[in-house]
């Protein structure tokens, strides 16, 4: 009885210790490892921590059934809470290989190893190298670019192209996404400003629709350049020509002109009228029936056809008058005289009733003076 219960607890702690090596190969990992593969010959692991975790040194295992691979740690700033590590591949990687990753270290005095990952697919972690080779030509019609990109990988990426001017940021790029594996784009002319330089460059990575792989973006290849060409007698005017300094003084002048126009344009008051128009001479005074009978409307106070027909009677009544080219020789002051003569009586017929106030009493006096005037 007593070597049984001695038994179970012997097993009891073989079981502690196994699965406390297994916690500390776990859950107690310190910091945060990745390890992404260009899907070729490469791996790039990156160790994170909050701080220095130990003297170290420290390494990254890959293992599996056939292979073994090792790849030591190095901080890439003072506080090492960044480390990073290479490893070169003798055999090109493919979508059937497996590894265990290692992570292995001094840890404070102690020498430790942590389990990282247990099954770690090479396809399921790709960050493919940067495109390469970017080039570009511009016509009159449309720009073309293209570009190369290496290894197996090719039939199934996506591409993401960015452009810009040349003195504006990478944030206010303009980007088209490009799928269907495409190495080669165009793109309208007119979408570029002529007379600018552009700045172009290319990132790729596998196409979603793949489920066997995934990966993050690539990154940025090198730029190429080009310029649409400016046409004949084109002016380009800078950008920085139009700032704030000189918008208000455009605005001013601008303002002023509009002020200006809306004044001669509309009309004017009467008060402002008698102001700006005080040394005009007016006939008002000695054609007071014209102006508060007719508005000052000529045709209206001499009536259809009056002056033409008064003119042809007096050609029949006094040929004598008549000039060698047929024109009356009527003089100018019996002319108006005679129409003064043939308003003032349709005035006459005009009831009193109609004409109230000051202007009738004047009118009727200009009446008076005007047939006295006559019969003298």
């Amino acid at each position: 009885m007593g070597k049984d219960i001695w038994r179970v607890c012997l097993q009891l702690c073989f079981i502690a210790i196994v699965f406390s090596r297994r916690a500390e190969g776990r859950a107690e990992f310190p910091g945060n490892l990745s390890c992404l593969n260009n899907y070729l010959y490469r791996i790039d692991c990156t160790w994170e921590t909050d701080g220095k975790v130990g003297d170290g040194p420290f390494h990254v295992r890959f293992t599996n059934s056939d292979e073994n691979y090792t790849c030591t740690l190095t901080a890439r700033d003072k506080l090492h809470s960044q480390h990073h590590c290479t490893i070169n591949m003798t055999e090109r990687l493919t979508q059937l290989d497996s590894y265990n990753i290692l992570l292995q270290g001094g840890f404070f005095g102690r020498n430790s190893t942590y389990v990282a990952f247990q099954d770690y697919e090479p396809s399921l972690n790709i960050k493919c190298d940067p495109p390469f080779n970017l080039q570009s030509n511009i016509s009159a019609s449309k720009c073309q670019l293209w570009w190369s990109v290496p290894g197996p990988l090719k039939p199934i990426l996506q591409y993401e192209l960015a452009y810009k001017g040349h003195n504006t940021s990478w944030e206010q790029a303009q980007h088209k996404q490009l799928f269907n594996a495409v190495t080669k784009v165009e793109i309208e002319a007119m979408e570029f400003e002529a007379g600018i330089t552009y700045t172009a460059r290319v990132r790729c990575k596998t196409s979603q629709v793949e489920d066997g792989y995934k990966s993050q973006w690539s990154e940025w290849s090198q730029t190429t350049e080009f310029q649409r060409a400016a046409p004949p007698g084109f002016l380009q005017v800078p950008k920085k020509f139009f700032h704030g300094s000189m918008i208000q003084i455009l605005f001013i002048p601008l303002c002023l002109g509009v002020i200006l126009y809306i004044i001669l344009n509309f009309k004017l008051s009467s008060r402002a009228k008698n102001i700006f128009c005080l040394n005009v001479p007016t006939p008002a005074a000695f054609f007071q029936p014209l102006y508060t009978l007719h508005n000052g409307n000529f045709k209206d106070w001499i009536g259809p056809n009056e002056t033409c027909g008064q003119l042809r009677r007096d050609e029949a009544n006094n040929p004598s008058k008549v000039t060698g080219n047929g024109i009356p020789g009527v003089s100018a002051h019996d002319v108006i005289s005679q129409l003064s003569f043939k308003s003032l009586a349709k005035t006459e017929m005009i009831p009193q009733e109609d004409l109230s106030g000051p202007a009738s009493r004047s009118d009727q006096q200009y009446l008076q003076s005007s047939d006295s005037s006559i019969k003298r």
